[in-house]
């Protein structure tokens, strides 16, 4: 059987306008495959130009 996951995301808009500035944060969790269940994070920037 193989193994599952899913990344919930939470973002946030922390400029916004022309040059607008957002921090993005993911959660990748994984599980099964006879593996522990695993959890890890990013912290993501991004700027529109």
């Amino acid at each position: 059987m193989g193994g599952a996951a899913f990344t919930p995301v939470i973002s946030k808009v922390i400029v916004s306008g022309k040059n607008a500035v957002s921090l993005i944060v993911p959660f990748p969790v994984r599980f099964g495959n006879g593996q522990p269940a695993s959890l890890g994070t990013a912290v993501l920037f991004t700027v529109s130009i």
